[in-house]
Order: structure tokens, then sequence, then C-alpha cells
């Protein structure tokens, strides 16, 4: 009778592990669900704009950027930034300074790389839900590989658009909020850098 009631027990634990691993599979695909969402509603967006936030620790400033094709511009206080999917120009207007560097195609940060800032799909992430409602959905990305450029992010997603709402980089102790504040298709596509807008401007060249 004492070795039925251990076996029971057994029986009642494995089948409470199988309960539980079934339950953190389930959201763990709702999660990676959320994600593709995300991604694709950004990308069904074509050209588009966003005004937004930015918050870090007591500084906080807003901005805005577009996106179209192969290209971006994005504003934020005094720096203005034209990239591509291979070089950045940051011009700083107050410092007379541009910097040219290459993209870092493996980054999903906002303010570094909007072209893929939500183009998550694929294995660089995996991804859990934080909170659920009926108007926004909250997620955390932590990166497979320590590799993985921009460190863990939690994004907060509008349950109805599947469009970003916020994002926060956890980045050394320090985090980076950038509030979407706006969002939403355009006709034009951003301009091109123009180096002769800027001719008395010292040009730096990490390229």
């Amino acid at each position: 009778m004492r070795q039925l009631s251990k076996i029971s027990l057994l029986v009642a634990i494995v089948t409470l592990l199988a309960v539980k691993s079934s339950a953190q599979t389930l959201t763990t695909s709702k999660a990676e669900e959320s994600v593709a969402q995300l991604s694709q509603a950004v990308t069904a967006l074509g050209s588009y704009a966003v005004r937004f936030t930015v918050t870090v620790g007591e500084y906080k400033a807003s901005g805005h950027y577009a996106v179209g094709g192969e290209r971006y511009l994005l504003t934020l206080g005094n720096i203005e930034v034209y990239g591509t999917t291979q070089l950045r120009y940051e011009i700083d207007k107050s410092r007379k300074e541009i910097v040219i560097d290459k993209v870092d195609s493996s980054s999903h940060n906002v303010l570094s790389n909007p072209l893929s800032a939500f183009d998550f799909i694929g294995d660089g992430y995996s991804a859990e839900i934080l909170s659920q409602s009926a108007e926004c959905n909250t997620l955390r990305l932590t990166p497979r590989q320590k590799s993985e450029q921009g460190g863990v992010m939690e994004i907060a997603i509008d349950s109805r658009s599947s469009l970003p709402k916020s994002i926060i980089y956890l980045l050394s102790g320090e985090s980076v909020r950038v509030d979407i504040d706006h969002i939403s298709s355009v006709d034009s596509t951003p301009a091109k850098f123009d180096e002769s807008k800027y001719q008395d401007f010292e040009i730096i060249d990490f390229r």
C-alpha cells in the first residue's frame, strides 16, 4: 500500500511537470507569434515615419525618423543621421561635424539601425511574454548568443495593430526607453545624404 502511494505520487509529479512544460511551450509559442506579427505589421507599412521619445535616466528628448526602401533619416536634437543598409552619416550640427561609419547589420536598436529595428524573424532571440491585456502585450527578447548586438529588450506591442508602442533596451546595467509616439505609412522615401550641403563641416570617416 505504501509502495502504491509512492508510485501515485511519482505519477502526479510527472503529470504536473508535463502540464507545466506544455504551458511554457504554449506561452513561448504565443510570444514568438507576437514577434512575427510585429515584424510583419511594420513591414506591411512599406515606407513609414515615426515620432518617438527617448528616456535615459533624467535625460529625455523627442525625435523622429523615416524609413523607406534601403534608406532612413533620423533626427534627435542637434543630431541628424542619414543611413543605408551599409553606411550611416551622423551629422552634429552644433559641432559642424560628420561621422561616417559602417552599419552594424546585426543591431536591432531603433536609434542606431532603424532599418532592422523590428525585424526579429529568425532564431537570434528567444521571446517570452511579460504581460498581456486587451490593449497591449509586453514581451522580453533575449539574445540566444552573447555576440548578438543590442542586449535584452522589452517591447510593448499594440494588441490590435501589432505595431510597437515602446522599447526598453537593457544595456550594461542601464536602460534606454524609446516610446513610439506615432507610427504610420508615408508616400515618400527619405532623402539621400548630400555632402554638398555640409561643405564647411569636418568629416570623420571610420569606414
